[in-house]
C-alpha cells in the first residue's frame, strides 16, 4: 500500500513538473481535493467570492504562526506591549475603500478624496483558501527551482557571458536575498525565460551590480586592479535602461526592486545622493502601484499578492535603514499602510544554507561551516516588525524638532516594545553568542539572522544614547541605566560580528553590519576613555579592526571608521596591539557618569570632531560630541535585567 502511494506521488510530481501553470494547479487541486484556485493570471473566470479565512490561532506570546508548527516562540520573560505588534494576517486588514477601477476595469489606488476614485463593489473582493494557496505557491517554487538549469541555455543575459551571469546570480541568492527577500525567485526565473511581467533587464543588471562587490572575479571590474570599480558596467547599464525602457512612465515591481537594489549598492559605495534618490523613486512607485495596501481584487492572484507583500516590506525596511544611515525623515509611515506580514510561500524557510564558494576563485578563507537552515521567512518577518520600532525611535528622537512631551515615559514605552520584540522572537532565529550556556553560545546561524540581531542591538543604543548626550532629555538623576543599556548593546554587537568573522569572514559582509559596528564603536570609545586598557578598550580595538575589514567591500564605511579614529585621537586613545578576547558582557557595571556626561557637550557633534582635531584651540576636555544621526537602542537580555531598564 505504501509503495503504491509513493509511486503515485512520484508520478504526480513528474506530471506537475512538466505541466504548464494551469494544468499544474489542476493536478495539485485533484491531489489535495481542494477548490480550484489559479496561481496567477489566466483566461479562466475567477470566482467572485470565497469564504473568509478564519483567524489564526495565537500563541500565548501573542505571535501569529505562519503554518502550524513552522515557528516556536521563545519563553516570554517580559510581557509584550502595544507597540510590539505580531505577524499580521489577512483578516486584520480592510482596504477596499482605497481601491478604484476605471471604465475599462483597470484597478488603481485612488482614495475617496481623489477625483479619479471609482469604488469597487464589495462583492468583487475575493479570498482564497489559505492552505491551498500556500501549498500551490510552495509547489510552484520547488518546481521553478528545479527548472533553473534551463536558464543557461534559454535566457537572455543582456550581453553578459552566461557563466558570469549565473555566478553573480548565485552570489545574490546566497547573500543579499535571504536578508530582504527583494526578488521573488520563482516568478523572476520563470518570467526571465517566458517574458512575463516579473522580470526586466533593468532588474537583472541591478542584481548583477549588487552582487559584483562580493565577487572575486576581475571580469566584473572596469579596472582589474581596482576592486572599487566592481559592478560599474552594470550600474551604467541600469542608467541606460531606465531611460531606454521608459521605466519612469511605466512603474512596475521589477523596477521598484531594481531601484531598491541600486539604493543599497550606492550607499555602500558612498554615493549617498544616488542611493537616496533611487530608494525614494522606488518608494513612490510602490505607492503608485498600491503596494502599501493589501487589496483583494479580481486582477490579483495568489502569486501577485505574495510578490506585492515582499516588495512592499523590502521597501519599508530599506526606507528605515536609509533614515538611520543619513539621519533623514522616514518616507513610509505605518499609519498610511495596510499590508500583512504573512507570507504564504515558505519554501525557503527550512532550506539549508552554506557560504557560496566560487570554483574559479581562491578557496574560502576559513573552513566552511556545516549547512544550516536559513529560516528566511521568520527572520524577514521579524525584521519587518523591528523596522516598525525603528521608525518609532526615529520619529520620537531623530527628526527635526523632535521634543517628546514626556521623554522618560516615551523611553520606557519604546524600551518595553523592543524588549517585547526580543523576547517574542521564535526560537529558530534566537541568537546569543555571549550566553553562559555553551549550547546557546555555540549555536550556528546564517548571516541574515546575525544581521537581524546586530540591528536590534544598534537600535538599543540609538534609543538610549540621547538620554546621556542630551541634557534636555536627561532626568534629574544620572542616566546610569541608559548608559548600561548602551554599553551592553555595544558589547553584544562586537560579539555578533566576531562570530560572523569566525564563521563566514568579513570581506563579504554587508554595509548594515559595518554600520552596526560603527554604532558600537561610538560607545566603546567613550567607555575606553574611562577605563583605559580594560575590556572596553579591547572591544574598541577589536570592533574597529572588524569595521576596517568590512569597509574593504563597502568603501563608504571608511568615513565612519575615520570618525571613530578621530574621536580616539582627541582623547589620546590608542589601539591595543594585543586586545584580549571579548568577554561576556554580563560584568559588573562601574562608570563615572559625571565624567561620561562631560563627553557629550551640547551641541558638539561627532561628525565635526575630524574638523576640530587639528585645531590648536580645540580642548580635549570637550571631546566626543553626540550625534543626532547615530542612534542606538535599548539592550534587554534574558540574562541581564529581565524586567527591562528602570528609568527611576
Amino acid at each position: 500500500m505504501l509503495e503504491a502511494q509513493v509511486a503515485w506521488f512520484k508520478t504526480t510530481l513528474i506530471q506537475m513538473k512538466n505541466a504548464d501553470v494551469q494544468t499544474r494547479a489542476l493536478l495539485l487541486r485533484e491531489a489535495l481535493a481542494l477548490p480550484n484556485v489559479p496561481l496567477h493570471h489566466s483566461e479562466e473566470e475567477r470566482p467572485k467570492e470565497r469564504p473568509k479565512e478564519q483567524p489564526k490561532e495565537r500563541r500565548g506570546s501573542g505571535q501569529t504562526t505562519l503554518n502550524g508548527d513552522l515557528t516556536h516562540t521563545r519563553s516570554l520573560q517580559k510581557p509584550p506591549t502595544e507597540r510590539c505588534k505580531s505577524v499580521s494576517s489577512d483578516d486584520e486588514l480592510e482596504t477596499s475603500t482605497f481601491v478604484s477601477a476605471d471604465d475599462q476595469g483597470r484597478i488603481g489606488v485612488f482614495g475617496p478624496t481623489s477625483g479619479l476614485h471609482n469604488g469597487l463593489e464589495t462583492s468583487q473582493l475575493v479570498g482564497d483558501p489559505p492552505e491551498f494557496v500556500r501549498n500551490l505557491l510552495i509547489t510552484n517554487a520547488v518546481i521553478q527551482r528545479q527548472k533553473e538549469y534551463e536558464l543557461r541555455n534559454h535566457a537572455d543575459f543582456d550581453g553578459v557571458p552566461p557563466d558570469l551571469a549565473m555566478h553573480l546570480l548565485d552570489v545574490h541568492w546566497n547573500r543579499q536575498h535571504h536578508s530582504f527577500l527583494l526578488t521573488y525567485r520563482p516568478a523572476f526565473t520563470r518570467d526571465w525565460v517566458s517574458g512575463g511581467p516579473y522580470f526586466s533587464r533593468f532588474l537583472l543588471n541591478a542584481i548583477f551590480a549588487s552582487g559584483s562587490k562580493f565577487s572575486g572575479r576581475t571580469e566584473v571590474r572596469d579596472d582589474p586592479s581596482l576592486a572599487q570599480t566592481a559592478g560599474n558596467r552594470f550600474l551604467r547599464r541600469c542608467q541606460e535602461l531606465f531611460y531606454l525602457d521608459s521605466l519612469l512612465e511605466n512603474p512596475s515591481i521589477p523596477t521598484i526592486v531594481g531601484l531598491l537594489h541600486l539604493g543599497s549598492v550606492y550607499v555602500a559605495r558612498g554615493e549617498m545622493s544616488k542611493s537616496w534618490i533611487n530608494t525614494g523613486l522606488a518608494i513612490r512607485m510602490a505607492f503608485d502601484l498600491g503596494l502599501h495596501l493589501d487589496t483583494r481584487v479580481p486582477d490579483l492572484y495568489p502569486e501577485d499578492v505574495e510578490i506585492r507583500r515582499r516588495a512592499f516590506w523590502a521597501a519599508f525596511i530599506s526606507d528605515k535603514l536609509q533614515c538611520l544611515y543619513f539621519g533623514r525623515p522616514v518616507a513610509i509611515h505605518l499609519r498610511d499602510t495596510h499590508v500583512s506580514t504573512e507570507l504564504r510561500d515558505t519554501m525557503e524557510e527550512l532550506e539549508c544554507w552554506s557560504p557560496y564558494i566560487d570554483s574559479q576563485c581562491s578557496t574560502y578563507p576559513i573552513q566552511s561551516p556545516p549547512p544550516v537552515p536559513t529560516f528566511t521567512i521568520s527572520a524577514f518577518q521579524q525584521f519587518c516588525l523591528l523596522s516598525n520600532l525603528m521608525a518609532d525611535i526615529i520619529n520620537h528622537f531623530y527628526v527635526v524638532g523632535a521634543k517628546p512631551a514626556t521623554p522618560q515615559i516615551t523611553l520606557q514605552e519604546l524600551d518595553d516594545a523592543l524588549c517585547g520584540w526580543y523576547f517574542n522572537l521564535p526560537d529558530c532565529v534566537a541568537f546569543q553568542p555571549w550566553s553562559t550556556d555553551k549550547t546557546t553560545a555555540h549555536k550556528l546561524v546564517t548571516p541574515n539572522i546575525m544581521i537581524l540581531h546586530s540591528t536590534y542591538h544598534a537600535l538599543i543604543i540609538l534609543l538610549h544614547r540621547p538620554f546621556v548626550s542630551n541634557s534636555n532629555l536627561r532626568a534629574k538623576s544620572p542616566p546610569v541605566n541608559s548608559w548600561r543599556a548602551c554599553s551592553t548593546a555595544a558589547s553584544r554587537i562586537t560579539a555578533i560580528i566576531e562570530r560572523w568573522k569566525e564563521s563566514f569572514a568579513l570581506y563579504k559582509a554587508p554595509y548594515l553590519l559595518g554600520y552596526c559596528a560603527y554604532v558600537a564603536c561610538t560607545i566603546h570609545v567613550r567607555d575606553a576613555a574611562l577605563h583605559r586598557g580594560g575590556q572596553s578598550h579591547s572591544m574598541l580595538t577589536t570592533t574597529l579592526s572588524m569595521l576596517n575589514e568590512i569597509s574593504s567591500v563597502n568603501p563608504a564605511l571608511t568615513r565612519s571608521e575615520q570618525l571613530v579614529r578621530n574621536l580616539m585621537a582627541v582623547n589620546a586613545i590608542t589601539e591595543l596591539s594585543h586586545p584580549s578576547p571579548v568577554a561576556s558582557s554580563n560584568t559588573v557595571f562601574d562608570v563615572d557618569m559625571e565624567a561620561l556626561i562631560q563627553m557629550f557637550p551640547d551641541p558638539l557633534d561627532d561628525q565635526l570632531v575630524d574638523l576640530q582635531v587639528s585645531s590648536p584651540n580645540f580642548s580635549q576636555a570637550s571631546f566626543l560630541g553626540s550625534s543626532s544621526n547615530t542612534t542606538v537602542g535599548l539592550q534587554c537580555d534574558d540574562e541581564v535585567q529581565p524586567d527591562g531598564v528602570s528609568l527611576e
